[in-house]
């Protein structure tokens, strides 16, 4: 999220990984981005020379917010396909 709080960029993947993290993080066009503790952000934004930031609570948690019902709805239809 930008500091007026638009969304910059999203990205929904069933993996977090390294190689995932560089893809969002190269699609930001960001200098600085501010994530949760997620080992791969930390990385992938070293790999990529990005100023790196962890927050666990603010401005982070506004897009964990967002997704939290995505996430929810797709356990559960994995859990009734794969049951």
């Amino acid at each position: 999220m930008n500091k007026e709080g638009k969304l910059l960029f999203s990205w929904l993947s069933c993996k977090a990984n390294t190689k995932v993290a560089k893809l969002v993080l190269l699609n930001t066009k960001s200098k600085k981005v501010i994530t949760d503790k997620a080992p791969w952000y930390r990385s992938a934004s070293r790999e990529l020379g990005i100023e790196w930031e962890h927050e666990t609570f603010g401005r982070k948690n506004v897009v964990e917010r967002a997704f939290m019902p995505i996430k929810k709805r797709m356990r559960g239809f994995f859990k009734k396909i794969s049951g």
